[in-house]
């Protein structure tokens, strides 16, 4: 069953995951892994779960021509501003949830997200918006972890998930990030596992269902 919890703030959250990810050691381990899926972006792209602008350095200039980036957290817009400046494209914010994106079908040649399809509140509606709002060519990129492959580690995933999420924003530890694409029609291109443990991450490319972006 879809989670349709209705979306809450959480600037302790905000404030702590900006911190975190902009730490050395951190910044290490994830920026290597954001500027290889921003480089990967082409023409218009909108970006879901900006947070604090982490990605916004990494967009190459010769390949993106603007980035809208979404927010749904007003703690979390407000660290991503103060980042704007970072980028080498032009960057517009936008409050917004991923279930509900205030954009005309067929707007985007890339939607792109980084470790955000672990906490929007309804996985299902967000993959059709992104279907609906990009191009019939377009492409998500999505670096993000998942649920493990071995029964057992998945097991301790879903134990945890509820103390995570009451952490750490609505972040789910066992989400199936590929079969909730193949199940929303999307056709994966690409994937790649990066890490092990019991937070395995993938990145994924992946083509819209056909006649996905009709209004």
């Amino acid at each position: 069953m879809a989670d349709t919890t209705p979306y809450r703030p959480a600037p302790l959250f905000a404030r702590f995951y900006d911190w975190n990810s902009r730490r050395r050691g951190m910044a290490a381990y994830f920026d290597p892994y954001r500027r290889a899926i921003a480089r990967m972006s082409r023409g218009r792209v909108l970006e879901l779960g900006a947070g604090g602008g982490q990605n916004f350095p990494y967009y190459d200039p010769a390949r993106v021509s603007e980035v809208e980036a979404t927010e749904p957290d007003s703690a979390m817009i407000g660290y991503a501003r103060a980042h704007v400046s970072d980028a080498h494209v032009p960057i517009h914010i936008t409050q917004a949830t991923a279930e509900h994106l205030p954009f005309s079908a067929g707007t985007f040649d890339t939607v792109l997200a980084t470790l955000v399809l672990c906490s929007v509140t309804d996985l299902q509606a967000t993959l059709r918006e992104i279907a609906r709002v990009l191009t019939p060519d377009g492409q998500l990129l999505l670096f993000e972890h998942v649920r493990h492959q071995r029964r057992w580690a998945a097991a301790m995933q879903t134990a945890f998930t509820p103390l995570q999420r009451r952490m750490a924003g609505n972040c789910h530890l066992n989400r199936d990030i590929r079969s909730a694409l193949l199940q929303a029609g999307f056709t994966i291109e690409t994937e790649k596992r990066y890490s092990g443990g019991l937070l395995p991450m993938w990145l994924y490319a992946a083509r819209p269902p056909v006649a996905s972006n009709a209004e």
